[in-house]
């Protein structure tokens, strides 16, 4: 992919945001900001969400004990939430003696947020049914917990994704050795683990479960106003109905896309295939159902160089193909998430090892695209250390978050360990 703006170094990284012709001026909106935060041991961001004043809530896991906070031992997962100016409002850490980690955020127009993840063990009254767990917390925009559920098989389940919608209704997906649900997309004959998406009313009710017995993971959800929910992510073998372009090579991976109504039933299923190791590891819903997925390609197509390929696809709200853009990498670049702000733009982020002035072993990138697909701009970003992207999200303004990972030390940021958590925030 083409950097049209590669940093030497993010010391002038609130200034190129803020002086950006394209982004435009700040204007009412605060200026942009970074937050690198953590404990002497690791410390990773996995997930963003921002609700209507542009709170900025940021789930992850730390290896020690935050500022202020009893570690429960093991890893505990946290969650921390940001004002619109950067200011730490409060964080959460929680867990139990084993590995705990919170994967994935989403919040609703009050500003009450969901938190899921999973735990090795049992949260204090809750009944586990052994192993790796899944969980699902809310929070209100004050931080107290509201309720808990965990749920799983007794053998290895997780959680890949969530989302809420204006109702308060959450949708879970995850994957589990064992399932529970009604319904399968496996060949016939074939057990293999099974990928699932659970949908719960705001008062932690289970409603339903639909359960995908896919190769590989669910990797992402997507819901709008009306209920509607999509799920995302990646197959082996080719699902009813649809086929996968091989290149006379079996078997190849893909990436398949599936719409949800409210009450659980399909309305449309869509696969794709470009070559070995593809995926769609995140989504996004806009305006009329219109829904964005991203994801990478291992095997760029014949005369695309890079061992990875972008890979960005826009479908309506009947799954009909309305656009499918692909960029050649510069050595594994992956796209891991996905936004859509509310004038229209489409943002991905991820991580390259792509080496523009000199930047290694592996810098963290944002891109923006119009409505059509035509990119804008982009930038990457990084120390002179690992940097990893976790999510993005975007506001009503086009304000941009992004939370990750990074081994070294920013400007101006304190290094906590040995690897840290990290916010950024771009100001429109």
């Amino acid at each position: 992919m083409n950097r049209k703006r590669p940093l030497e170094r993010v010391v002038s990284l609130g200034l190129a945001f803020a002086s950006s012709a394209l982004l435009g001026a700040c204007g009412e909106d605060p200026a942009p900001w970074l937050r690198q935060f953590g404990t002497p041991s690791s410390d990773e961001a996995h997930s963003i969400a921002v609700d209507e004043r542009g709170n900025a809530w940021v789930v992850g896991v730390t290896h020690g004990t935050l500022p202020k906070q009893a570690g429960a031992g093991g890893g505990d997962a946290f969650v921390r939430k940001y004002n619109a100016q950067g200011k730490e409002l409060w964080t959460r850490q929680f867990g139990t003696s084993s590995l705990d980690e919170a994967l994935a955020v989403a919040v609703d127009r009050w500003g009450n947020a969901w938190v899921a993840g999973v735990t090795y063990r049992t949260f204090p009254h809750q009944v586990s049914a052994g192993g790796k767990e899944a969980f699902v917390r809310r929070y209100n925009p004050q931080g107290r917990e509201l309720w808990t559920r965990r749920f799983g098989s007794g053998e290895l389940d997780g959680v890949t994704a969530l989302a809420v919608n204006a109702e308060g209704n959450v949708w879970v997906a995850g994957d589990a050795v064992r399932g529970s649900g009604t319904e399968s997309l496996a060949p016939s004959g074939q057990s293999r683990g099974k990928s699932f998406v659970h949908k719960y009313d705001s008062n932690g009710n289970l409603l339903w479960t639909r359960e995908l017995e896919l190769h590989r993971r669910a990797g992402a959800l997507a819901a709008d106003e009306e209920g509607n929910v999509w799920v995302v992510g990646s197959i082996q073998e080719s699902l009813p109905g649809q086929s996968v372009a091989s290149a006379g090579r079996s078997p190849r991976a893909g990436g398949f896309v599936r719409k949800y109504d409210p009450e659980g039933n399909q309305l449309w299923l869509r696969q794709f295939s470009g070559g070995r190791g593809d995926g769609a590891f995140s989504i996004a819903v806009g305006e009329m159902g219109n829904v964005w997925i991203a994801g990478f390609i291992q095997e760029a197509p014949t005369g695309q160089a890079g061992e990875y390929s972008v890979l960005v696809q826009q479908y309506d709200a009947y799954g009909n193909q309305l656009w499918n853009r692909q960029f050649p990498g510069k050595r594994r670049e992956r796209v891991l998430a996905i936004a859509v702000d509310g004038i229209g733009n489409i943002w991905v982020a991820g991580h390259t090892q792509g080496t523009p002035a000199g930047q290694l072993p592996s810098d963290a990138f944002v891109c923006l695209y119009d409505v059509n697909g035509n990119e804008l701009w982009s930038h990457q970003f990084g120390t002179p250390d690992f940097e990893w992207i976790g999510s993005l999200a975007s506001d009503r303004r086009g304000n941009l978050w992004v939370a990750g990972v990074t081994w070294g030390a920013f400007p101006d940021q304190p290094r906590a360990g040995m690897k840290d958590a990290f916010v950024l925030k771009y100001a429109r």
